[in-house]
């Protein structure tokens, strides 16, 4: 009586991995200094410049509320231009959103002393003005992608 055939066991190998061009403390001390991997900034700083972590400090600092927002309104005019209604529509929402963020210390300090007042309700007003814009233009993508009557009214409104 034969033997049943039994399959011969496979060996799954791939591609042999090229050898190794940095140690894993090496590797670990690149990560550290990528802002995607960073825990914490300060450990970053090893004396070289580092432009990723630069430019997002720069992105943080950049502007004031009015100024980041209307950035924002932009880019969704432009995407709408182009038909680009959920984008366009996600960029108002962003700068619905930059609108609701607390003011900046420095934005704060230029409401004081004389004339800070006036200055305050000029923002104010410029804001508001952007607010009405951005839920205007976010509502007629909402049109144009045909989710208005999905949307929550508490979106569609939301300052």
């Amino acid at each position: 009586m034969e033997k049943p055939l039994q399959p011969k066991p496979t060996v799954l190998a791939g591609p042999a991995l090229p050898p190794p061009s940095q140690s894993v403390d090496e590797l670990a001390r690149e990560l550290k200094r990528n802002p995607f991997f960073m825990t914490d900034p300060d450990d970053a700083e090893d004396g070289e410049e580092n432009v990723e972590l630069e430019a997002i400090k720069a992105l943080m600092l950049e502007g004031c509320r009015s100024e980041n927002a209307e950035d924002f309104r932009d880019q969704g005019n432009e995407a709408a231009r182009a038909r680009g209604w959920k984008e366009a529509k996600d960029f108002y929402t962003k700068a619905l959103t930059t609108l609701r963020a607390p003011r900046k210390p420095e934005e704060l300090h230029e409401f004081k002393g004389e004339g800070g007042k006036a200055r305050e309700a000029e923002e104010d007003a410029k804001e508001l003005d952007l607010r009405v814009k951005c839920l205007v233009n976010r509502a007629l993508c909402h049109l144009e992608l045909r989710t208005l009557l999905t949307m929550p009214s508490r979106e569609l409104c939301h300052v």
